[in-house]
């Protein structure tokens, strides 16, 4: 179907629109959104949103040619959801990151107390050594 009649079924608001619009430009869309996510799931969902944008927005709009409109909005939304992804790994990173440090000051504190104690000892050793020596 060309693009002029699958705006036509956008500007009548037949659904047929959507699906057209997928056996036309769907596995694109998909693939824009997959290079950028690398994740089955968040490109389907995010070519989901692409064409609820893409419902909500041709009415008053007649893109030409659909699929740049298609592309723009399908890389907004992939970016937008890669940048959500990451944020939410940065802050667990985080998180493992400061219980990491944390085991290690901790095991510092040991290192250093044990180290601090067998230095007392070495010296009331070799301190009554040399006195019982003498």
């Amino acid at each position: 179907m060309e693009d002029l009649a699958i705006l036509e079924l956008y500007f009548a608001r037949d659904e047929a629109a959507i699906a057209e619009t997928n056996r036309k430009y769907g596995s694109y869309c998909y693939s824009v959104a997959n290079r950028i996510l690398d994740s089955k799931e968040d490109s389907e969902e995010t070519v989901s949103d692409t064409y609820l944008r893409t419902w909500n927005a041709i009415p008053p709009q007649k893109p030409n040619p659909l699929l740049a409109f298609l592309c723009k909005i399908v890389r907004r939304y992939a970016i937008m959801r890669y940048r959500e992804n990451t944020a939410l790994k940065r802050n667990s990173t985080y998180e493992v990151a400061m219980s990491e440090i944390e085991e290690t000051l901790s095991s510092s504190e040991r290192l250093c107390k044990y180290f601090f104690l067998i230095s007392k000892i070495s010296v009331n050793v070799s301190g009554s050594d040399v006195s019982g020596s003498s």
